[in-house]
């Protein structure tokens, strides 16, 4: 999902959306995938994390067992 469509989702600017996002990535809980190697999808998805003009996120485990209070 783009940023603008995402925000639009939540009912906020973009620029939440972004800050959002690099605030998670800073507390280690996302990462933003450079390539798809490792990533469970790649085999099924058209993204193409390399030429793709967002970043495609990933949620680290430890995120869902022990999220942040």
């Amino acid at each position: 999902m783009e940023i603008g469509a995402l925000a639009a989702k939540l009912n906020t600017s973009p620029q939440m959306v972004t800050a959002m996002l690099d605030h998670l990535q800073r507390m280690g809980l996302l990462t933003a995938a450079q390539d798809c190697s490792g990533c469970q999808l790649a085999s099924s998805c058209s993204h193409g994390c390399g030429s793709a003009p967002a970043p495609m996120w990933q949620l680290h485990s430890r995120a869902a067992e022990d999220p942040p209070r």
